[in-house]
């Protein structure tokens, strides 16, 4: 993909009409190209490092027993998001969070039962993490539990 843009990109800039004559300016394409590589990198990379620290924030707020950053750290396991996707991981974040009633976590979990993500599948399990979120008014949990009913 990146090649059949950069061909294209070259043709149109190699061939560019400037004052009514064509003009052939690869060493300027090829300038104006590495400048915006360069700076494309220097934007991921900086993007990387700002989602690194806000990981490590997050992990910080989930280990001090933040039920609501629990959650979020399980949700980027769960995801992949800004790390490998690990279910393993969740589970136990989503556990730390239901362990103190959040009904997001424990829907969640339930979720995680009845898929078989992580953990062996299993519906009974499913239905009490459903049970448990749908009584705190979690409308996602009503739903999933009338689903499996």
């Amino acid at each position: 993909m990146f090649t059949k843009i950069w061909g294209t990109l070259e043709h149109y800039f190699a061939y560019a009409g400037v004052g009514g004559r064509t003009v052939k300016s690869s060493k300027w394409f090829q300038i104006f190209v590495a400048g915006g590589a360069i700076m494309l990198a220097l934007g991921a990379a900086a993007k990387a490092q700002e989602r690194s620290d806000e990981l490590a924030q997050l992990r910080a707020a989930a280990d001090e027993g933040d039920a609501k950053a629990q959650f979020t750290l399980a949700n980027h396991y769960y995801r992949g998001l800004g790390v490998h996707q690990d279910f393993d991981k969740a589970r136990a974040a989503y556990e730390r969070a239901a362990d103190q009633g959040l009904a997001a976590a424990e829907n969640r979990l339930g979720m995680m039962y009845e898929r078989g993500l992580g953990v062996p599948q299993s519906y009974g399990r499913a239905m009490t993490f459903y049970r448990k979120a749908a009584v705190q008014g979690n409308a996602l949990a009503q739903y999933n539990l009338g689903m499996l009913h």
